[in-house]
């Protein structure tokens, strides 16, 4: 199977702004929200509503999945 589940998470930093953070990306939607569960009870106190689960299809091949942290810029 190639798709991929990202956790995500989407904040207002601001009247103007709004961040999206990537937190993992899992093979399986079992995995990726146990990840969430987990990121929910450790970082917001149980709050899940921060945290969503984005479901992309035919989009990794591999194994193994990496993500790539920022550079500098």
């Amino acid at each position: 199977m190639n798709d991929i589940y990202l956790v995500i998470a989407v904040y207002d930093k601001s009247d103007k702004d709004t961040a999206v953070s990537l937190y993992g990306a899992f093979h399986s939607k079992k995995e990726a929200k146990s990840y969430c569960e987990y990121l929910a009870d450790c970082l917001t106190d149980g709050d899940k509503s921060p945290f969503y689960i984005k479901h992309i299809k035919n989009a990794y091949p591999y194994e193994t999945l990496v993500i790539d942290e920022p550079e500098d810029v």
